[in-house]
C-alpha cells in the first residue's frame, strides 16, 4: 500500500491575501481592545525586515502577545474565529482554496504551516477546510495566555523541525515532503525539503531560485 501524500501549505501571502497576524492586531485596534494599537505599531516595525530574512520572532511575538496577555482563552478564541470569518475571509485566494480542495480530494494529508501565531491560524485552517494546522503558540496557564510565546517557532528552518515534530506526533515519522506551497524567502528550508517546490507570489529574490531549481512559479490573484 503505497504511503499518502504530504502537503504543506504556507498562509500569508500564499493561500490569503493578507497577514493575519498584523490584521488581527487591527482587528483589536477597531474594536478597541486594551495595548492593541500599540502593540500594531512595534510589531508593524519589525515586520520591516521580514522580507529580507532579518525578521527578529522573537521580539514580534514579545510585543504581538501584549494584547492578549492575562486574558481567557476561550474568549480570545471565540474572538479570533469572528476575526477569521468577518476579515481573513474576504483575503483568500480563490486559487488556493482550488489545490487545497484537489489535495484533499487525492486523499493526501494537507498541512497548514504559518510563522503567524496558532491562536488566529487555526481558525483561519478551519475555514480554509484544513484539518492539520502550525502556528506559533503562546503558553497557556490557568485558561489565561501568559506572555510567553512557545519555541520552536514555525518560522525559517523552525517550520521544519515543527514539520518534523508534528509528523512524530502523527505516528508519521519518516513520511517524505511530497509538495510545499509558500511564497516566502522565510520558507527557502521547507521548499528546499520538498519533493517538489511550488512557489506562489513570490518576489523576485525566490523567483529568480526557483527559476534556477526549476520549481514552479504560480500567481494566485484572485481573491473571494
Amino acid at each position: 500500500m503505497s504511503q499518502p501524500a504530504l502537503v504543506v501549505f504556507d498562509l500569508d501571502g500564499t493561500l490569503i491575501d493578507a497577514d493575519c497576524a498584523q490584521d488581527w492586531l487591527t482587528f483589536l485596534k477597531q474594536k478597541n481592545w486594551p495595548g492593541a494599537c500599540y502593540a500594531e505599531t512595534r510589531c508593524a516595525a519589525i515586520m520591516e525586515s521580514y522580507t529580507s530574512g532579518e525578521m527578529d520572532m522573537q521580539a514580534y511575538m514579545a510585543e504581538w502577545v501584549k494584547p492578549i496577555m492575562g486574558k481567557p482563552v476561550h474568549d480570545l478564541e471565540a474572538l479570533a474565529e469572528e476575526f477569521a470569518f468577518q476579515t481573513v475571509n474576504a483575503h483568500i485566494f480563490v486559487e488556493g482554496i482550488a489545490h487545497v480542495k484537489a489535495c484533499l480530494q487525492r486523499g493526501d494529508i494537507v498541512v497548514l504551516i504559518s510563522a503567524s501565531p496558532s491562536l488566529v491560524v487555526h481558525p483561519i485552517a478551519r475555514l480554509l477546510g484544513i484539518k492539520h494546522a502550525i502556528g506559533i503558540d503562546v503558553a497557556i496557564e490557568n485558561g489565561q495566555f501568559t506572555s510567553q510565546a512557545v519555541q520552536p517557532f514555525s518560522f525559517g528552518a523552525g517550520k521544519l523541525l515543527c514539520l518534523e515534530q508534528w509528523l512524530q506526533e502523527h505516528q508519521l515519522t519518516g513520511l517524505p515532503l511530497t509538495t510545499m506551497y509558500s511564497d516566502s524567502r522565510n520558507d527557502l528550508p521547507l521548499l528546499n525539503h520538498a519533493q517538489k517546490a511550488m512557489v506562489v507570489n513570490a518576489d523576485p529574490f525566490v523567483t529568480e531560485i526557483a527559476r534556477r531549481k526549476n520549481w514552479e512559479i504560480l500567481f494566485w490573484k484572485s481573491v473571494t
